[in-house]
């Protein structure tokens, strides 16, 4: 089963050490994943949350990560659910 809601998160402060580790900057970085520096800097620092972009790119920069460890999801009230058999749910 499948559910979708709530938002995506990354842990900053473990990406930034991935990134500090391999000696990237971050103009370097947003390179790598496809976006501005500036939305890697907002993202870093609290100001934006990080869109679809930019975990597609975390996936495609850090492949042997643990997704647990750098990305947080805080689910809401209503998700959708969806099984197997294509059946949708709405929780309210």
């Amino acid at each position: 089963m499948y559910k979708w809601g709530g938002t995506l998160e990354i842990d900053t402060d473990r990406v930034k050490q991935l990134v500090f580790t391999r000696g990237w900057s971050e103009a370097e970085f947003a390179h790598k994943l496809g976006v501005s520096r500036s939305m890697v800097n907002r993202v870093f620092n609290g100001k934006r949350n990080c869109g679809s972009k930019m975990i597609k790119g975390l996936l495609r920069v850090f492949p042997d990560a643990v997704l647990d460890l750098i990305i947080k999801v805080t689910p809401v009230e209503n998700t959708i659910e969806v099984s197997f058999e294509q059946s949708i749910r709405l929780e309210v």
